[in-house]
């Protein structure tokens, strides 16, 4: 607590020649300066919390003149007013006195013969007591604070610490989201403090370093190298106090210890992790056994059938609010399959999921459906924030390599191919896949070269839309379709096909130069995913 007027009240100095003679209901206000005003102007130096003593020298004169300062001064939220009397001023006038009732303001009336600089060393000692005192306390939970880390204690244990000595609700959270430790009043929801306080995170602004005040929630960043590594949140009415304020910002010191130490186990692990990952993903590998047991150190105990599903943030990086959305993500597909090993590299969220021999699941539609709801579930709406795709099941650990690249392949095609979607099955792009594996060769960019540009250059120099039709033709399987979606006659599609004919000298209507423009095709809009 700070010192008070209240607590001023009984120092000696008081009794012995000041009284108070209005605004009672603000005796609890704190008091952090005591100076002396004479100066006409001195409202406009006041920050607020001074304890001010005046003998209304420049003012005696002028009631009107004193009663406007003294109006500044209780707007300023000063701590109280002293004035001397039988000075300059025999008695403090009328106005005055209501100014200070209606505010709240404590007024005191100062005898003649009270010497002010006894009564600014009488308050300024008050003052630096309490100071001093606050930092002695300080120290000493400083040592034991120094004491839990030396012996190891965990998160809870700082967090227990806070909430039993400032007697409020706080937590500790990671930025994924994970809360590490609380601590909770009686009269306080756990649930409804969490989503409360994950709220208040939410409306943090990115990259905000300092402490934030919202609502009844105190928001403190824990920072290591001026990144933050997670947050202290605590549940405190009104405005924290001086001892409260530092005692919680020590605290916020020491969990950030505490949460390096934690980072630094989890980077730990990762590497762990990859390093398992990058044997079981991305290595040839034939011995299955061995697989198998690198597969239950990633947490997986492995069934009949395994496929690899892959999720794909659309952002290049992973920032601070994406990073808070991944600990969910996982949390939902561990939820659809219990029996996965999920985790993230890059920028992409991996699961190897093992399924029995009967699970439903095997049927890549209610896969399908089930990443759809995933989807939804998660907000993430065409051209949002993530795409989801899947590979085929097989029987072999020593395929999850082949599944990998399946689940990874079915995402870009599929961004090319269908962007109005989030979730993708390798076996709908068999046919775009295979294509896939020409590209680079000279036959691939003769398609392209031979037709698919002299189209392009052909719109763009007689301002047409031969390429758009051909590609509106081969997405849709009715050419009267087509022509109702282009806005156009069917004669007009007809012509459109038969300049498509001319220029590149492959018939749109035989089944031989249809496939010829859908290859050309694909392998166009392929190239966009090379590309990616």
């Amino acid at each position: 607590m700070t010192v008070t007027v209240s607590q001023l009240c009984r120092l000696s100095v008081f009794s012995n020649g000041i009284s108070i003679i209005a605004g009672r209901g603000g005796l609890n206000r704190p008091v952090n300066h005591v100076t002396v005003m004479e100066a006409p102007d001195f409202a406009e130096w006041v920050n607020g919390n001074e304890f001010i003593l005046s003998t209304l020298y420049s003012f005696h004169n002028d009631i009107d003149l004193i009663t406007d300062v003294v109006k500044q001064l209780a707007a300023k939220k000063i701590a109280a007013l002293g004035i001397k009397i039988n000075r300059f001023i025999n008695e403090i006038p009328s106005p005055i006195i209501s100014i200070a009732d209606e505010n709240n303001l404590p007024l005191f009336a100062v005898k003649r013969e009270v010497k002010f600089r006894e009564v600014i060393s009488a308050i300024s000692t008050e003052i630096i007591n309490h100071q001093l005192s606050i930092i002695k306390d300080l120290n000493n939970r400083y040592e034991d604070l120094v004491s839990h880390i030396l012996k190891g204690d965990n998160i809870s244990t700082f967090i227990d610490l806070l909430g039993t000595d400032l007697r409020c609700s706080c937590l500790c959270i990671s930025l994924s989201g994970e809360v590490l430790a609380s601590h909770f009043n009686k009269e306080n929801n756990p649930k409804n403090f969490i989503d409360h306080a994950m709220q208040a995170i939410g409306e943090l602004k990115k990259d905000d370093t300092t402490y934030t005040r919202i609502k009844d929630f105190y928001l403190f960043p824990c920072l290591v190298q001026n990144k933050v590594m997670g947050y202290v949140v605590v549940a405190y009415q009104g405005k924290m106090d001086d001892r409260a304020f530092l005692l919680t910002r020590q605290m916020v010191s020491f969990l950030s210890i505490k949460l390096l130490e934690k980072h630094l186990l989890i980077e730990t692990e990762q590497r762990m992790l990859a390093s398992l990952v990058d044997e079981v993903l991305f290595r040839e590998n034939t011995n299955e056994v061995k697989l198998r047991d690198r597969v239950k150190l990633l947490g997986l105990h492995p069934q009949e059938y395994h496929f690899v599903l892959i999720l794909a943030f659309r952002n290049d990086t992973l920032d601070d609010i994406l990073q808070i959305s991944i600990r969910q993500w996982v949390s939902r597909l561990k939820n659809i399959f219990p029996e996965s090993a999920v985790f993230l590299k890059g920028n992409e969220i991996i699961g190897i999921v093992s399924l029995p021999a009967k699970s439903p699941l095997l049927d890549k539609d209610v896969i399908k459906q089930n990443l759809l709801s995933l989807v939804q579930e998660g907000a993430a709406k065409p051209h949002g924030e993530v795409d989801l795709g899947y590979s085929f099941p097989v029987k072999e650990m020593c395929r999850l390599k082949e599944c990998y690249e399946q689940a990874r392949k079915a995402i870009g095609i599929g961004r090319a191919f269908m962007p109005q979607s989030n979730v993708f099955f390798y076996g709908d792009f068999l046919k775009e896949a295979l294509i896939l594996r020409g590209a680079g060769s000279h036959e691939y960019d003769l398609l392209i070269k031979q037709i698919i540009d002299p189209l392009k250059k052909y719109d763009q120099k007689y301002n047409t839309e031969l390429y758009p039709t051909l590609e509106k033709c081969l997405c849709i399987s009715s050419l009267e379709k087509v022509a109702q979606e282009m806005h156009i006659h069917i004669s007009t599609l007809r012509y459109r096909l038969q300049r498509i004919h001319e220029i590149t000298g492959v018939d749109y209507f035989t089944v031989q130069g249809k496939f010829l423009l859908n290859l050309a095709y694909i392998a166009e809009t392929l190239s966009k995913y090379l590309s990616m």
